[in-house]
């Protein structure tokens, strides 16, 4: 064997015993977590067993105590499980919620409000309507088809039997339960945000665009039934549950769906900033809104063309913390002082733009579409200049005008108003034969070198020559 070779084989051992020592290394790192994690769990299980078995004892004699009381009439024992104590559960949260939101005290909770200036205090009147709807929800839909669950209930077993389900046995159906609610909710809420069904059932729910706990329970009958109530009940009924396993489920539901719509962030609670930003804007579900309101919206790029596209961004509630970074901490330097901005966010911020569009879209739906939607006929803004073609004469645009203005001192706008041409941004919009359409568009260039503006025909077809 020459030098080489003994040189090749050498290195080749060399190469075995170092590929050994990280497979080694591996297997001892590997067997090290797995015998960490099995000897955890099975003390984390020994406690959970040792607390189930001594908290058990407890709640089997006051569940048997409970039985002897009321004689064995097991529907009265459904109804309390059931209905009962879920609902007294929901009255009690939705109490002190109501109490802070109309009082807006304490600050200690009142800090943590999502939508800033939004329900404070709540609007009374419209707090009432929405307390009477949940009740003739409750009332004449939960109740009765949580009733009819119980001869269903008693052909799978026996709901209310004396003895109470196991430790494990109750995991098991929590976790089925959440299962079950997740997908059909999911499919459900879809299926209400579909446009023949919005406008006639899930717009009510949406009212409220700055929700509070009790919303979670205001809806149209149709949408209580196929987005609330069945997906709670369907898992129970598949698992055959016993009534202190549906009083448990119950109670979780009114309480998280409270915790998702109270407009609060609170500490060690679930976040529900998503679920208000739906709640603000619809249109950002899981199906578009195709309301009138955006297809007026929809005319030169100034809005969003309802799409069923899926969300393929970064999770919103980062991208909401995110933005209440930039623009709560927003420093700037005069004369040798610094300072951080209260309100707003300086102009030469690179949010700037989306900040101001953010705020002008929830502007103008609360303050122009919705209130003069029967008079507009074409609607298209640009962060914050706009476009209107209406329905009237002078009085009526200036009027308009002059409601908007009184909204809020954070907008004013002014007019430039004329029956045939006026200009918007770069462009001369013309009145031609009942059409809009550009004319003699400017061409600005910016810092860059590059168009401002380029130069586009819009045929605006609900305009008619008889309007004007």
């Amino acid at each position: 064997m020459g030098k080489r070779e003994t040189s090749d084989f050498q290195e080749h051992r060399s190469q075995d015993g170092n590929l050994w020592d990280s497979v080694k290394k591996t297997a001892f790192v590997l067997g090290t977590g797995l015998l960490t994690f099995a000897a955890f769990r099975n003390t984390l299980t020994w406690h959970l067993q040792r607390f189930w078995g001594a908290s058990g004892d407890f709640w089997q004699s006051q569940w048997g105590k409970l039985h002897d009381y009321f004689g064995g009439n097991e529907l009265a024992l459904f109804s309390l499980g059931a209905m009962v104590i879920p609902s007294l559960s929901f009255w009690m949260y939705n109490a002190v919620l109501m109490i802070i939101d109309l009082t807006g005290k304490p600050n200690f909770i009142t800090r943590y409000r999502i939508q800033i200036e939004k329900n404070d205090p709540v609007d009374s009147a419209k707090l009432r309507h929405a307390v009477i709807t949940v009740i003739l929800n409750q009332i004449f839909i939960s109740f009765p088809m949580v009733l009819l669950m119980y001869p269903f209930m008693k052909s799978r077993g026996n709901p209310c039997g004396t003895e109470l389900p196991t430790f494990h046995w109750v995991l098991l159906e929590l976790a089925v339960f959440v299962l079950v609610e997740e997908i059909l909710f999911y499919y459900s809420h879809r299926l209400v945000h579909h446009p023949s069904l919005y406008k006639h059932v899930h717009k009510k729910h949406h009212e409220w665009t700055a929700p509070v706990g009790v919303v979670s329970l205001y809806a149209h009958p149709l949408e209580h039934i196929l987005s609330n109530m069945l997906p709670t009940i369907i898992g129970p009924m598949l698992m055959g549950s016993h009534v202190t396993s549906i009083m448990l489920w119950f109670c979780i539901v009114v309480i998280g769906t409270t915790i998702t719509h109270s407009g609060y962030h609170l500490p060690f609670l679930p976040s529900p900033q998503f679920h208000d930003f739906h709640h603000l804007n619809p249109r950002f579900s899981n199906e578009s809104y195709h309301g009138k309101r955006n297809k007026k919206q929809h005319c030169m790029g100034c809005g969003t063309k309802p799409s069923e596209d899926k969300y393929m961004g970064p999770p919103i509630e980062y991208v909401m913390e995110i933005l209440e970074l930039v623009l709560t901490q927003n420093y700037f330097r005069f004369e040798l002082e610094w300072y951080r901005q209260s309100a707003g966010t300086s102009m030469g911020a690179a949010m700037a733009p989306m900040y101001a569009n953010g705020y002008m879209f929830e502007f103008e739906t609360q303050h122009i579409l919705e209130p003069f939607n029967d008079i507009i006929l074409s609607y298209g803004r640009y962060i914050d200049d706009i476009f209107m073609i209406i329905k009237g004469d002078n009085s009526t645009a200036e009027s308009m005008v002059q409601y908007i203005n009184s909204c809020t001192l954070n907008v004013q706008l002014t007019m430039t108003m004329d029956p045939l041409t006026v200009d918007f941004l770069d462009v001369a919009m013309v009145m031609t034969f009942g059409r809009v359409i550009e004319r003699d568009a400017v061409r600005l260039q910016t810092c860059v070198g590059q168009p401002a503006a380029v130069p586009v025909r819009v045929s605006m077809e609900s305009v008619t020559s008889q309007v004007w």
